[in-house]
């Protein structure tokens, strides 16, 4: 079972923490950026759940763990505006997923 993913203000693992992206949750991958030991970090925009506020929320995460595993899958085609969902694997392309 997938844990939410942790959502920072920065790139780093330090910077401050923003919350928790719910499994699930539909996103725009903005930037992704190679990390420590193998693992890559993204900044992603996703819309907030209403027991949130709503609106729109963006920050960092870590889209590949060291080991290689994915945090995120592609949408279904239905679910990505048409164009098909794309996974998260790529340098500065915006694309849809969830994790």
């Amino acid at each position: 079972m997938r844990r939410p993913l942790v959502l920072r203000a920065g790139f780093e693992l330090n910077s401050d923490k923003l919350g928790e992206v719910p499994t699930g949750t539909p996103i725009i991958v903005v930037e992704q950026k190679d990390g420590d030991n193998g693992a890559k970090r993204a900044l992603i925009k996703y819309a907030k759940p209403e027991a949130e506020g709503g609106g729109d929320g963006q920050g960092w995460v870590t889209s590949v763990l060291k080991d290689g595993t994915s945090n995120f899958a592609a949408l279904p085609s239905s679910s990505s505006g048409g164009g098909g969902g794309a996974s998260a694997e790529g340098e500065g392309a915006k694309k849809s997923a969830f994790h």
